[in-house]
């Protein structure tokens, strides 16, 4: 119990100080390690987890077109591999880590739980998921604001559509089900 308490305590000091995981958007640079500056920095080796094809989702198409932008411009630098997998999939990410992933990049929010997990167990990989929920430590998230755009839209939309509305009564159809 103490070692998985040890991995999971700094989210454990934010929640009792009441306090959320903090954004930034500048670059911390944590210096090199000894390990680095010895023997270089390791190759990258990315594990991309989609929640569905690539042939019947644009979402993760765009991803899988990102991936193959990085590997174009990385070279021999990087070496990746996809998973599909729901909520389930700790089992096959944990293979993966064991042959050499050092980067998971969880392209749904279905994804959070394993990730969170992940992260805790193993501190040296980076884990990143594309997920509007509040990130922690040892995750990072990419999703990008969009509820502001959205919530003007959705106030536009209203105020048009109750100004042409019959009996008063307008609806909003969610496309993100949280």
């Amino acid at each position: 119990i103490r070692k998985d308490l040890s991995r999971l305590w700094p989210d454990v000091r934010l929640i009792a100080k009441g306090e959320s995981v903090a954004l930034s958007f500048e670059h911390q640079d944590k210096g090199k390690s000894i390990r680095n500056l010895i023997l270089g920095t390791p190759k990258l080796h990315v594990l991309f987890i989609y929640d569905n094809e690539v042939k019947d989702s644009s979402w993760v198409r765009g991803h899988d077109r990102g991936r193959k932008y990085l590997i174009s411009q990385l070279g021999d630098e990087i070496s990746s591999e996809t998973l599909i997998c729901g909520e389930e999939g700790r089992g096959a990410v944990e293979q993966a880590v064991s042959r050499g992933v050092n980067v998971i990049f969880a392209t749904s929010h279905l994804h959070s739980g394993f990730c969170k997990r992940i992260a805790a167990d193993h501190p040296n990989i980076a884990v990143f998921n594309c997920t509007p929920y509040m990130p922690y430590t040892g995750v990072r998230s990419y999703y990008c604001r969009t509820y502001d755009g959205k919530f003007i839209a959705g106030a536009l939309a209203g105020v048009i559509a109750g100004s042409i509305a019959h009996q008063g009564r307008i609806g909003h159809v969610c496309n993100y089900p949280i």
